[in-house]
């Protein structure tokens, strides 16, 4: 039996997902197996990969959406961990090995949340570092309201899972949602008393693609949000952060507005969203201009 499963979803990713198997085959690491979810992929996927013979261990099945490909992937693991790698993203070589050795002195979840962004192949445009989400997370005061308001422990692609953890306490991920089922899953994790530690160390290059999904068929980014918003809405509410959640959804409601093009209720929108929570309604403002400058220029 492996000591890892590294699990690859895919949707339509033949250009890609040769580097990321690659980068895993490149593991100082090296007692671990490697199974590819195909989540229901029209392009030339399965040809591609399938010159790593026996190194892989193929999937494939209807699309289900990124939750069905972790789910399934999860199922057929034959792993003691377990670790997601998104189909376009790269790891370092010592990943595994940092990974492994952090989570084996007793924790059921380690995060690498140091993490390089690239755009395109080699571009970098950014770092995520551990210190600045610790600062974050000292300044919303616990891991879940950090989860809740940014959610940046998210990440579950620079992430080692205990398999036996998720199994016992029947942690899958939430096919409903469609999408931020990865920061869904973390909330659940922490909320449940997972131990959870962090990795200071870059390991990963996340990539960026403009026109481009990485994983699965996912639906718009607002819609995706607002189902997660809809599922937790008691959560923030409990932990005193209705405003929070009401300056969500204005802002969110505003965008659409203003896309449909009716300009003065999309203003209105956002003066509310303002009004609840002047920090996240100017953050939420932030992460549009930053979403349409890159989708424009190609740069963060």
């Amino acid at each position: 039996m492996p000591k890892v499963s590294v699990i690859i979803p895919t949707y339509n990713n033949a250009n890609q997902i040769c580097e990321a198997i690659d980068s895993v085959l490149a593991q100082t690491f090296k007692d671990y197996e490697i199974i590819v979810v195909d989540d229901g992929s029209i392009d030339n996927t399965k040809k591609r990969i399938m010159k790593y013979g026996d190194k892989i261990k193929y999937l494939y099945q209807r699309n289900k959406g990124p939750s069905g490909a972790r789910n399934k992937g999860i199922i057929e693991s034959q792993g003691e961990y377990i670790a997601f790698l998104d189909a376009d993203d790269l790891w370092l070589k010592d990943f595994l090995e940092k990974m492994v050795k952090k989570i084996e002195e007793g924790h059921d979840w380690v995060i690498c949340n140091a993490t390089k962004i690239l755009f395109n192949k080699d571009k970098e445009i950014a770092r995520v570092n551990l210190e600045d989400n610790l600062s974050r997370m000292n300044r919303y005061g616990s891991p879940v309201n950090l989860v809740l308001l940014e959610g940046v422990l998210g990440f579950i692609g620079v992430s080692l899972l205990r398999k036996k953890y998720l199994l016992e306490n029947n942690f899958f991920f939430d096919g409903k949602l469609n999408g931020l089922e990865d920061r869904d899953m973390a909330l659940r994790l922490l909320f449940n008393g997972c131990r959870v530690a962090f990795l200071n160390d870059y390991l990963e290059y996340y990539r960026r693609f403009i026109g481009f999904s990485h994983i699965t068929k996912t639906g718009n980014t607002n819609i995706r949000l607002y189902n997660f918003y809809r599922k937790h809405w008691k959560l923030y509410i409990t932990l005193g952060l209705q405003k929070e959640l009401s300056s969500f959804f204005w802002s969110l409601s505003g965008e659409f507005i203003f896309v449909c093009g009716d300009l003065f209720k999309g203003v209105k929108s956002l003066f509310w969203s303002f009004f609840s929570s002047p920090f996240e309604s100017g953050k939420h403002a932030a992460n549009f201009l930053n979403k349409k400058l890159f989708y424009k220029f190609g740069f963060k």
